[in-house]
């Protein structure tokens, strides 16, 4: 199984004036990128089994430009799921990723710190918040091998791409 982890595009910063952290908005550059991290799946040919995705804004558009870059008409592959907010349950999605095909395909958006969080506890086999960082920026993308389901997940981390990185 590839597991690919995408943290949502830049949002604005600004809270007020009806705009809190729940509906922030991408911004321009924020678009921008993750319409590059689209193209870059694009040709490189990634199919996508299943995107799950925060309900928070930010990650609601990121989802769509994906799903747009990607021409995906399967709306039931786009799946949004509470467990991915900021104060989520890591290990809900990782019991919702163990229940998939072995064969399948995964992105999920989200945001940081949790998704370093479910990062390193399917790549780490040691308390992962005490010895090991990962800095995963704005409309960053990691890919990772999932190696075995039991009696946890666990996987390769293959790469961590910036948006830049993904331009060339």
């Amino acid at each position: 199984m590839d597991l690919y982890i995408l943290r949502h595009g830049e949002a604005i910063k600004k809270i007020g004036l009806g705009i809190n952290d729940y509906n922030r908005p991408l911004t321009i550059s924020g678009t921008k990128d993750i319409t590059t991290v689209g193209k870059f799946l694009k040709n490189h040919k990634i199919s996508l089994d299943h995107v799950f995705f925060s309900p928070l804004t930010r990650c609601s558009q990121t989802a769509n430009i994906i799903k747009s870059s990607l021409n995906i008409k399967d709306k039931k592959k786009f799946v949004e799921l509470n467990d991915l907010i900021p104060e989520g349950n890591v290990k809900n999605v990782c019991n919702i990723i163990s229940k998939l095909n072995l064969q399948s395909t995964i992105l999920i958006i989200g945001h940081n710190p949790y998704l370093t969080k479910l990062i390193l506890s399917i790549i780490s086999e040691i308390n992962h918040s005490e010895f090991m960082k990962i800095r995963l920026k704005t409309s960053g993308l990691v890919k990772i091998r999932i190696t075995t389901f039991s009696p946890k997940i666990s996987g390769e981390l293959r790469w961590l791409l910036t948006p830049r990185v993904m331009s060339f």
